[in-house]
């Protein structure tokens, strides 16, 4: 538990909840999946669980085992598929121990997973994993056929729920196109040897926007439900917006002449004299080091420069401009204060990095909390 962390990202749950009610809408009436890996790309999934234990509906998607059994030590209730599941010798109980529905995309998965719900006497859902152009993981061509007879065949403590795959890319239409068309024959396969109604899903949060005639019985939205467009899929639709804030304060000001350097190696030197502020928030915490020189902040509502190379612990801003500015004042590193903004799309603009991993690289370090309205609503609902 962080005590006294002055760097905070503060998540808006009233936002989420309205993000994920929308998106919900847009789905219908394909049922809408979650996905909260990566720490909820980076947000913090513990403090997000407050909304998605409220949306029992909804299903959660995750990569990891861990990321599963985190979900629901949260008292999280709702199916949970493991996307990338990854059975181990003896993983495959602990599994079946969590109610997890694991992604199965060969016959070892299979024979392990099966074994697992028979020595527990249980019946589980899984969901068949395809590959159609990722070349990562799934099942791809004839595979998929003999994965489903085995399935079918040898099988029977498995009960085949649903069958996806992961798009590689939404905004070159003939790439699309080919994806799609092996998914679809992958489910008549899959179907024909296994029966009807299976949930089938192929779109991320771009297949949302991008292609609302193919999004068959659910969508996996990531990126979206915080309130960011992937690259390339347009804006965000109306009622999404981001949901967090991240905020540090200055821990340090000093003044330095003309020619005067800062941070490792000098790559930034004053041309005049200047007040540079010390924030702590560093590339372990996720800050980038590309963003050296061309990123920015706010402070007491003004955009100002980051200069100088990012440290591990520390970045540095040009806070010259800003007038009355103290030690201990607010810096928001992404968000909103007063008229300006800075979002991480905007970040990952400047820095050449993707938006997902400037998100994702959010470091332990920083404390994850509600919002103070969100803390209120909870005391008096106490009451």
């Amino acid at each position: 538990m962080l005590r006294f962390a002055a760097t905070r990202a503060q998540l808006d749950l009233v936002t989420y909840r309205q993000n994920l009610s929308r998106l919900r809408e847009l789905a219908s009436p394909s049922r809408l999946l979650v996905v909260v890996k990566a720490n909820a790309y980076g947000h913090g999934v513990e403090v997000l669980c407050r909304v998605l234990r409220e949306m029992p509906d909804l299903w959660l998607g995750v990569a990891t085992l861990d990321e599963g059994i985190e979900l629901r030590e949260l008292g999280v209730k709702n199916p949970i598929l493991m996307m990338g599941f990854y059975c181990l010798p003896g993983v495959a109980a602990t599994v079946l121990e969590y109610r997890l529905t694991p992604a199965i995309f060969n016959l070892e998965m299979a024979e392990r997973t099966q074994q697992a719900a028979s020595r527990m006497g249980v019946r589980i859902a899984v969901h068949i994993k395809v590959d159609t152009g990722m070349a990562r993981l799934g099942a791809r061509g004839e595979e998929v056929e003999r994965l489903c007879l085995y399935l079918a065949e040898q099988c029977p403590n498995l009960k085949v729920e649903g069958i996806f795959s992961h798009l590689a890319d939404t905004t070159d239409p003939d790439l699309y196109e080919l994806q799609r068309r092996r998914f679809e024959e992958a489910c008549r396969v899959a179907e024909e040897l296994l029966g009807p109604g299976l949930i089938r899903h192929l779109h991320s949060s771009a297949g949302l926007l991008l292609y609302p005639e193919h999004r068959y019985e659910m969508v996996r939205v990531g990126i979206l439900s915080l309130g960011y467009p992937p690259p390339g899929a347009g804006e965000v639709p109306e009622g999404v917006s981001p949901v967090l804030t991240l905020k540090s304060q200055i821990m340090d000001l000093r003044r330095l002449g003309p020619s005067e350097g800062v941070s490792y190696h000098h790559r930034y030197r004053a041309d005049r004299e200047v007040l540079i502020a010390t924030v702590p928030m560093g590339y372990a915490d996720g800050y980038s080091t590309l963003l050296s020189g061309c990123g920015y902040a706010l402070v007491r509502g003004r955009r100002v420069p980051v200069v100088g190379q990012v440290t591990m612990d520390y970045l540095m801003l040009d806070v010259s401009e800003v007038s009355g500015v103290k030690v201990e004042d607010e810096v928001v590193l992404v968000g909103a204060q007063g008229e300006e903004a800075v979002w991480f799309d905007q970040l990952a603009e400047l820095s050449g990095l993707s938006i997902y991993e400037l998100m994702s690289s959010l470091g332990r370090r920083i404390k994850r909390e509600p919002t103070v309205e969100e803390l209120t609503r909870d005391l008096i609902a106490g009451f």
